[in-house]
């Protein structure tokens, strides 16, 4: 079940990434160094997010690596609001300007648990692997 599983998430998202990787270059109006730096890496998100959806035990290098890209842009959110916030532990609602709590927050239920899966590989505590290990008798892996 987990092989249709995952055929049939990339085939309904796989369109949609494609679709955000191709029109994003062509949304940028003004192309400035950091603009195209930014767009060249959203492409590549985009990029390593239809590896990881195509098939996630032969790209797991990918799943990993947009992990580590995750927690390194949350840990930076978090050094960036520690060096200039001038509200220090005020918490942001849905608009409000980036504050040192919702940095905390997002660095704490987001960013360690990417660290945790660009490590270790896994997202459980067990050394067992749920990616490589067959979930039944009708597993072509098996």
């Amino acid at each position: 079940m987990a092989i249709i599983g995952n055929r049939i998430l990339f085939w309904v998202l796989a369109p949609f990434v494609a679709f955000v990787a191709f029109l994003l270059p062509l949304s940028v109006d003004v192309w400035t160094f950091a603009r195209v730096g930014l767009s060249v890496a959203w492409v590549g998100l985009c990029g390593l997010v239809l590896l990881t959806l195509r098939d996630p035990v032969r790209f797991r290098w990918a799943a990993r690596s947009l992990t580590g890209l995750v927690f390194s842009t949350y840990a930076a959110y978090l050094v960036s609001t520690l060096a200039g916030s001038a509200s220090p532990f005020a918490f942001a609602g849905w608009r409000d300007p980036p504050s040192l709590g919702g940095a905390i927050v997002g660095f704490l239920i987001v960013g360690l648990p990417c660290l945790w899966y660009t490590v270790l590989g896994r997202w459980s505590v067990s050394r067992e692997d749920t990616w490589t290990k067959p979930s039944g008798k009708n597993d072509p892996r098996r």
